[in-house]
């Protein structure tokens, strides 16, 4: 970023990228007061993506345990620590879930950092959409209210809000005049739901560089498709539609990858993105054969390895 201003919108972007990919927004009850609060979390097996994200909320990250096993690292804010970064990202959310409760939590706790009682998320954002990775204890009832002196917010005021422009992107624009704001949401995409490899073709005795998006949400894979220029594609498993891919590669690739690649805080990514580079030049295909984990060897192994599924087109 070439101006403090550029930086903190591509930091403001970056997290809410990182936020509509890993993020989770709800409230929490402390017993020893009686009251509720606002939380806004982020988990990553990868610890510089956490570090990022805890550089820019102003917190210090934490890991998480299984049995005394690291499986990965967490980022939290809460009470006035989360109203102050939710005002920043709210308007630059994409997932439905997570902007509405975004709102309401600007909304609810708009004066005070914590409400009196206890007050669950599924009571809290009941007029929300619910959350793609649903938790048990989200699930929503069926009184979804607060007490007289809750400030819920109203489903009609909520639908207003996403009239507002998702991410601020046109439709199909040239991927290297993306704004800063734009060019960090897309950063912070990748970073939390990204996978950058090398394809061979047998057919063609040739291999080509991709990089490719999987998310539960359609709203989200649609605005990442219109920055990246491309159409996205449904993932079914058994028959069903378990998610959503965007995808490019050859020479589009190779600008995506030039453009976001000095900004992730992955080290696995950052050094994928550079290798492809420094291999491909400006030629999307290299005709030999080139094994993903034999050409990226001297890399950092990725945190995250996801399952392949079935990729067909969506409509």
């Amino acid at each position: 970023m070439q101006t403090t201003a550029e930086s903190r919108e591509f930091e403001t972007g970056y997290l809410a990228g990182l936020v509509d990919g890993e993020g989770c927004i709800f409230v929490s009850h402390r017993k020893p007061n009686d009251r509720t609060y606002p939380r806004l979390r982020i988990f990553s097996t990868s610890k510089p993506i956490v570090d990022g994200a805890g550089r820019i909320m102003g917190v210090n990250p934490y890991p998480r345990r299984d049995h005394g096993k690291l499986v990965g690292w967490y980022v939290s804010a809460e009470g006035g620590k989360t109203v102050e970064v939710v005002h920043n990202i709210a308007s630059h959310l994409t997932d439905p879930s997570k902007r509405c409760r975004a709102f309401t939590i600007l909304k609810v706790f708009d004066t005070v950092v914590s409400i009196q009682g206890r007050h669950p998320s599924a009571e809290v954002f009941a007029h929300c959409p619910p959350p793609v990775r649903l938790r048990a204890q989200e699930v929503p009832n069926s009184s979804g209210s607060l007490d007289s002196q809750g400030a819920r917010e109203d489903t009609e005021e909520i639908s207003k809000m996403f009239t507002q422009q998702l991410v601020g992107v046109s439709s199909s624009p040239e991927i290297s005049e993306i704004p800063a704001l734009d060019l960090g949401w897309l950063c912070g995409m990748v970073d939390g739901e990204g996978y950058i490899h090398v394809r061979y073709r047998s057919d063609r005795d040739s291999t080509y560089p991709r990089l490719r998006l999987f998310v539960k949400t359609r709203t989200i894979i649609d605005a990442v498709a219109r920055l990246m220029g491309v159409n996205p594609y449904a993932r079914r498993s058994r028959g069903k539609v378990s998610g959503w891919y965007a995808s490019v590669s050859h020479r589009q690739a190779l600008r995506a990858l030039r453009l976001i690649g000095p900004h992730l805080l992955d080290p696995s990514k950052k050094c994928r993105a550079q290798k492809i580079l420094e291999a491909f030049g400006e030629v999307g295909t290299i005709h030999s054969r080139l094994d993903t984990f034999g050409f990226f060897n001297d890399c950092p192994p990725p945190s995250r390895i996801r399952k392949s599924g079935r990729v067909i087109s969506g409509a």
